[in-house]
């Protein structure tokens, strides 16, 4: 909704054509030369062969991460997201350290896990964080401008896209109430 899968996936498109000396829809763009393309971006269930969704993601995150070099480009959108939210948190962070520390390759990696966000911009010194933008008017009503601008996300629009695809408004009130019990107790949590 917001553009960041689009955006991960034309970055890759743009440089396999960088790769075989095409046009690129830039001004200018020095990409320099990749040895592959690795990408883990959306997951279905196998159940012929007994993996879940998760099961799925983590093998293809596995394959790409003992395949890519120094030399290779990484997209990864929304590792973790599969499991609890603890399990998924730590997965992910720890796949970023490893990527940017041991294997050291361009990587673009979405997440929904604002933490994620600033601990990418508090120790990779080489990283830099974009978010997508949208613009949510007086009255609530959210427009997604498929914009990228610098920064990490402080908040998701889950509920915003679930009431775009029709759940009935007394759910989302319970959901934005479950939602502030979190926080809430989130926030507890933090201070204790």
């Amino acid at each position: 909704m917001g553009g960041k899968s689009t955006f991960l996936r034309q970055n890759a498109v743009i440089a396999i054509l960088a790769q075989a000396g095409c046009f690129v829809p830039a001004q200018q763009a020095e990409i320099g030369i990749i040895d592959a393309v690795y990408t883990r971006i959306g997951a279905s269930d196998d159940l012929s062969k007994d993996r879940s969704t998760f099961m799925v993601e983590m093998e293809e995150t596995a394959n790409i991460i003992k395949k890519s070099t120094s030399k290779s480009l990484v997209i990864m959108d929304e590792v973790g997201r599969g499991t609890s939210t603890e399990d998924g948190l730590s997965l992910a962070t720890a796949i970023c350290d490893y990527m940017y520390h041991k294997v050291g390759c361009r990587t673009l990696f979405a997440t929904h896990y604002h933490e994620l966000g600033h601990h990418i911009k508090s120790n990779y010194s080489k990283a830099i964080c974009y978010k997508t933008d949208a613009i949510q008017d007086s009255y609530g009503n959210l427009s997604f401008i498929h914009k990228l601008v610098l920064g990490v996300a402080e908040h998701s629009f889950g509920l915003h896209v679930a009431e775009l695809a029709g759940l009935p408004k007394d759910l989302l009130n319970d959901a934005r109430k479950y939602k502030d019990k979190l926080k809430e107790s989130l926030k507890i949590k933090i201070n204790d």
